[in-house]
């Protein structure tokens, strides 16, 4: 036991810095007694390690291969489905074509529009038809039914006869008129007029029936037609509907094998790996010099002074971290976000300087003019996180405001509309931001009437709204500056217009000024069905998103969440290391 001790407390390994080496040494008091013992004890631990890694060396080559047939059989489980997929939107073999898509909402616009056509045939139809009756009612006879009267045969044929008794009762004039002759001439004469009046009333009254009836039956072939055609859309936008399911279940079993392949690949690596260091069978450990007797005593004794060093440094670079993350309150990650409180985190954005793919891209059009980017990829996370946070059924206007100016809101509002447009929706963009506006100004349209025209009934919701370049979103600015924005805001008015809208589009999402700042922003957060706090890293405090989370309970608003933008690559660490990741992942072939 003493030997043990004396062992423990003289023989010590230290690692080299900055190496893969360690320095062993052993006091004794006969040298050759000190290199004997290290030699004999680094021996022995060669020795062990050597069979100590081919044992988990070879375990780790069973569990590499086991994976590796796994992710086959996922690789081939996945084609299975994507085949099937693809016999279905490609009616039995060829490339999936994503421009079906179009081609089938093509062929909607333009039922759509013979069903416009269709519907005003009808409507044409049952306004003459209606005009037509009135008519009639009123003793009148259509120009339509005149003609008709002319063009009877009957009624030719007795107004022929009663010109011929005419022009014979003409050429005899010179008789006595009261002889035999004249008399019968015009009895007969006045019998046939009677004849030709009670055709003619016949006539007219067969002829109105036969013109109404016409016009009856062109409304109803006309409404016939029209109610066709809405048969034909609702079946082909069923279709629609199906096939967009089909070609989303596509592509996320493509991202699926993209998956399966890089993991399948790496572990492949990794197996070759293992399996080329059994062959060699080295243990990773070898003598780099072989202990030599000491000449001199080791005197200081360095591996005291030097752990107190270490420690002394640790202690106070401890110290330094924690009294700075003491004085500082900005958000600048997750963490920071939960030392509030309860709040929900809808998704963090990076920095625009961290993204390359960013360079002359619109910030307020990233999710359309750069897809592929890891910003647009996180503002779809955040569409996504905020289906499951709220359903859209139900939460259709949305409030999207920020404590203090500068925080990224008007980006976060349209790259969110724009998304939720993109996934086909109908969405209709507000800037409610009076004091100052900007959607107007990003998107390049007039802001000459809009949301505070809407307001006060200067002007109407279809003449203030502007189409944008995304399909299914449309932009409401502010207009003219009203005079009491927060008194619109909170009248009757403001309801009504929301009730009007929600008739148009899926849902409304107001661009707002600060919470802290404006009051328009917390007149409209209650009026909604939802607010969300766009909140800048490093600048924002946590002190300020605490005013902006108990405000909103005061005023019993709905706070859906929070979205943590600006987000920077700092320290090298886990943000900065996602980007490198989504695009290596990415573009990898």
């Amino acid at each position: 036991m003493l030997a043990k001790d004396d062992l423990q407390d003289n023989f010590s390994v230290t690692p080299r810095p900055e190496s893969r080496l360690v320095r062993i040494s052993m006091y004794a008091s006969r040298p050759e007694d000190a290199q004997t013992i290290v030699q004999a004890i680094v021996d022995e631990h060669i020795k062990n390690q050597q069979q100590s890694t081919y044992d988990r060396t070879n375990a780790e080559l069973i569990t590499a291969t086991q994976w590796a047939d796994r992710y086959d059989r996922a690789i081939a489980s996945v084609k299975d489905r994507m085949n099937m997929l693809q016999g279905s939107l490609t009616s039995g073999g060829g490339a999936v074509n994503f421009g079906r898509l179009n081609i089938k909402e093509m062929e909607i616009s333009a039922l759509i529009s013979a069903q416009m056509k269709a519907r005003t045939d009808a409507n044409q139809a049952e306004a003459q038809l209606n005009a037509i009756q009135t008519m009639i009612q009123s003793g009148s006879d259509p120009a339509q039914v005149g003609q008709m009267v002319q063009m009877d045969p009957t009624v030719s044929r007795l107004r022929a006869m009663v010109d011929e008794f005419d022009l014979q009762l003409e050429a005899s004039k010179d008789q006595l008129p009261n002889s035999r002759y004249i008399q019968e001439m015009q009895a007969k004469r006045d019998a046939a007029r009677a004849r030709l009046a009670a055709r003619e009333a016949e006539a007219r009254a067969t002829y109105r029936n036969q013109l109404i009836e016409s016009m009856r039956s062109t409304l109803q072939a006309a409404r016939a037609e029209e109610e066709a055609l809405t048969s034909q859309i609702d079946s082909k936008r069923i279709e629609l509907g199906e096939m967009s399911a089909q070609i989303s279940e596509y592509l996320s079993l493509k991202d699926e094998l993209d998956s399966y392949k890089v993991l399948k690949r790496e572990m492949d690596e990794r197996v070759a790996m293992l399996k080329n260091a059994l062959r060699q069978q080295n243990a990773g450990i070898r003598w780099s010099s072989m202990p030599v007797r000491p000449e001199e005593r080791a005197s200081p004794k360095l591996q005291i002074y030097l752990p107190i060093a270490i420690m002394i440094g640790l202690a106070l670079s401890l110290g330094i971290a924690f009294l700075r993350e003491l004085m500082d309150t900005s958000v600048r990650s997750p963490r920071d976000i939960a030392k509030v409180g309860p709040i929900n985190l809808l998704g963090m954005i990076a920095s625009e300087e961290d993204d390359p793919q960013l360079t002359g891209v619109p910030l307020h059009l990233v999710i359309s003019q750069a897809p592929h980017s890891i910003m647009a990829e996180q503002f779809r996370q955040v569409r996504t996180r905020l289906q499951h946070a709220a359903s859209l059924d139900t939460t259709r206007t949305i409030v999207v405001t920020s404590p203090a100016p500068g925080d990224g809101k008007t980006t976060v509002a349209c790259n969110l509309a724009a998304g939720l447009a993109l996934n086909g929706r109908r969405i209709l963009l507000v800037d409610a931001n009076f004091r100052r506006p900007e959607l107007h100004r990003l998107f390049n349209i007039t802001n000459d009437i809009g949301f505070a025209g809407v307001l006060d009934s200067a002007s109407t919701l279809e003449s203030a709204v502007q189409k944008t370049n995304i399909p299914n979103l449309e932009l409401l600015p502010t207009g003219p500056k009203a005079a009491n924005p927060t008194e619109l805001l909170e009248s009757q008015l403001f309801s009504d217009f929301i009730d009007r809208a929600l008739e148009e589009y899926d849902h409304v999402i107001f661009d707002t000024g600060p919470l802290l700042v404006v009051s328009e922003a917390v007149a409209l957060a209650p009026r909604v069905d939802g607010v969300i706090t766009v909140v800048r890293a490093k600048k924002n405090s946590r002190g300020m998103l605490s005013r902006v989370r108990d405000t909103l309970k005061q005023i019993k608003a709905e706070h859906l969440g929070v979205v943590l933008n600006g987000v920077e690559n700092w320290g090298g660490g886990y943000y900065g290391r996602n980007i490198k990741t989504y695009y290596a992942y990415q573009n990898h072939s």
